[in-house]
């Protein structure tokens, strides 16, 4: 069985990350970690000028909360992620749960 996953892996050229694309996942996790603790930092300073009225809160407050809690769910995937892959075509379920896409370690100049 391992020669097929060997197979496997070769075919759709999956590999592990290197401590370069490991690093950048931190990075990524952690810059999406501070903007979430800004929006929560933002909206409650909001939300003690409106004496406890959600109604005062501006929608921007809101919306920027949103935002930030929702641009943790890839960073938070990635650090899962075990493997690098270009084409995940021919991948099992479980081998896509482990791998990250190329993609994301690209330099952002190229």
């Amino acid at each position: 069985m391992p020669v097929k996953v060997a197979a496997i892996e070769e075919k759709s050229s999956r590999r592990l990350k290197t401590d370069e694309e490991k690093a950048k996942d931190h990075k990524d996790l952690s810059e999406a970690y501070s903007k979430l603790i800004s929006a929560v930092d933002n909206f409650f300073e909001q939300y003690g000028h409106c004496e406890g009225d959600y109604d005062d809160i501006g929608q921007g407050y809101y919306s920027q909360l949103k935002k930030a809690h929702d641009r943790l769910y890839m960073p938070k995937k990635r650090m899962v992620q075990t493997h690098i892959i270009v084409d995940f075509n021919s991948l099992t379920d479980e081998e896509r749960k482990t791998s990250s896409s190329e993609y994301w370690y690209q330099d952002d100049d190229q």
